[in-house]
């Protein structure tokens, strides 16, 4: 053998020695499929205090959830009064397109003047 061959051969020499061992040792290591797994660590212990912070807490978003569904009811209430009211309305009026005579005869001012029907609107309003 030549001499610049046996440093090489020394150096891998090692390198597979140190390899074998550091697989031996991951393999050894290792938990067969027998062993139990390790239990979980216990939960934290409950205190008086924690649960009653957790209680308010949700004392307090149940108030806003209840004041958040109150307003969202006097919406809906007053939106459907809206709407009954228009539809009432509709339902009352003359139909779109009848003739300005049959309108002031539906409306009850066929016939009176001006001034007179001004007050009449007036009253009506107020």
């Amino acid at each position: 053998m030549e001499k610049s061959a046996v440093p090489f051969l020394l150096v891998t020499l090692c390198m597979t020695i140190l390899l074998v061992a550091a697989y031996a040792a991951a393999f050894w290591r290792r938990a067969s499929a027998s062993t139990p797994k390790p239990k979980p660590s216990p939960s934290p212990e409950v205190t008086p205090d924690s649960v009653q912070a957790q209680i308010a807490q949700l004392q307090a978003d149940q108030a806003a959830l209840f004041a958040t569904l109150e307003r969202l009811t006097t919406t809906v209430k007053r939106l459907s009064s809206r709407n009954g009211m228009r539809e009432l309305r509709e339902r009352e009026a003359p139909p779109i397109g009848t003739p300005k005579s049959e309108l002031r005869k539906f409306y009850g001012i066929a016939g009176m003047p001006g001034p007179a029907q001004a007050e009449m609107q007036l009253k009506r309003e107020g």
